[in-house]
């Protein structure tokens, strides 16, 4: 049996490729819909229609139930495939979600402790000190 080869995906954009990054939450994957009636879906065929010359990439890096916190970082990471364009379809999540102002954590109140947070994780003393965290403190059953 051959060795499983992994391609990085979207390293580099073909010539005559428009590529277009799609970021949001659940509408933008879209839900409450089947996943062809998406926006996304729609906006490749339009598209398609009016530049039949060039070769339409549109690549929805959408999740359930994520804010702006995690769209900004994905977004900064998006540069790197030579978008075209980035599209954000998001707010939806901003009040009840994760770090939201509605959210059952008091943090989603202070935007700066938050920025502060997640720039944390991204530490490597950060990252050793969470593991060590969950080998010695069982996760509480719900």
């Amino acid at each position: 049996m051959p060795p499983l080869e992994i391609k990085k995906p979207f390293t580099k954009k073909p010539d005559g490729t428009l590529r277009f990054f799609v970021l949001g939450a659940s509408s933008a994957i879209g839900f409450p819909y089947m996943h062809n009636g998406a926006f996304p879906r729609m906006l490749k065929y339009k598209l398609q229609f009016l530049f039949p010359q060039n070769n339409i990439e549109i690549i929805n890096v959408s999740l359930t139930a994520i804010n702006t916190y995690t769209l900004y970082d994905f977004s900064r990471q998006l540069v790197d495939y030579q978008p075209d364009c980035i599209l954000i379809y998001a707010g939806h999540t901003e009040y009840y979600g994760a770090l939201g102002i509605a959210s059952s954590s008091r943090l989603g109140r202070n935007h700066q402790f938050i920025n502060l947070t997640l720039a944390a994780k991204k530490l490597k003393l950060m990252q050793g000190l969470t593991r060590l965290a969950e080998i010695y403190v069982p996760a509480t059953p719900h």
